[in-house]
């Protein structure tokens, strides 16, 4: 019986396989590639984590910013009224406003039992703590009285317990945490009227002079608040301000029906 003839030639091409030199390259390749992929990962998700934060710390610092100055806004309940109180300072401000739909200014109390909540005549301690890093309005309500005579209780934050006993609520309306001094400008600076308006090359013409009080004013010096700049900046919830996280805020308002004339000596007051 004839033998068939094998042919072990043909196969010896597709037997073949990769040389170790050929391997290590190819596993040193795929390393370097998923290297780079991670590492793009890594700054992508850094990135996003970062545009977060600044957008979060933005919002609120916005918030909180947009609460005390519409507050302030409201501080003119009559002509040569005098908004800003005695004890006010660099970390903490008091001021009075009201709110009404009418002419007349009621006293909260009355407003209350007319079914008007958050009408009437308030008193605000605006308080920033510097070791909780927490900005809180202390919130004030008129009991009696209207309008610019309206009578109010003595506002008594007390930094200890950081409560208020006279205030509803007692604990405060808590405005933003993680909140610190923009650079070395206080949280609150103060200005009164000049005698005379103040230009240069570099500023434009001005009223207001600034006020230094670096602790609680006295009433004297409270009555002559024309103006106050709150400045303040925010970080995100998580803290971070590494690469611009944190967003910095500052407003000015201005206690005045109409701006005093630059052309003569000022003897306008808050609240003319």
């Amino acid at each position: 019986m004839p033998v068939m003839p094998t042919h072990t030639d043909g196969f010896r091409g597709d037997q073949h396989g990769f040389t170790l030199i050929e391997l290590l390259v190819s596993m040193l390749t795929a390393t370097v590639v998923i290297g780079a992929l991670f590492e793009i990962f890594i700054v992508s998700l850094h990135q996003t984590s970062r545009i977060t934060d600044s957008v979060q710390a933005t919002q609120l610092g916005r918030t909180a910013m947009t609460h005390v100055v519409d507050e302030l806004h409201s501080a003119c309940i009559a002509r040569e009224f005098k908004p800003v109180q005695e004890n006010s300072g660099e970390t903490e401000l008091i001021f009075k406003n009201a709110y009404s739909a009418e002419a007349l200014l009621p006293n909260t109390k009355a407003a209350e039992e007319k079914s008007k909540p958050g009408t009437g005549v308030f008193e605000h301690q605006i308080v920033w703590n510097s070791t909780a890093k927490t900005l809180t309005d202390f919130v004030y309500k008129s009991t009696s009285g209207e309008g610019s005579g309206a009578t109010l209780p003595t506002p008594d934050y007390f930094s200890t317990t950081h409560e208020a006993a006279n205030a509803e609520p007692k604990k405060g309306i808590l405005l933003a945490s993680n909140v610190t001094e923009t650079g070395s400008t206080p949280i609150f600076k103060y200005y009164k009227y000049g005698e005379e308006y103040s230009s240069s090359t570099s500023e434009p013409v001005s009223t207001l002079t600034e006020m230094t009080p670096s602790t609680g004013m006295k009433a004297g010096e409270a009555n002559s608040v024309a103006a106050v700049l709150v400045s303040f900046t925010t970080a995100p919830i998580d803290k971070q301000t590494a690469l611009s996280r944190s967003a910095a805020f500052s407003n000015q308002v201005t206690f005045a029906f109409g701006a005093p004339s630059s052309e003569a000596k000022i003897a306008d007051g808050p609240c003319e």
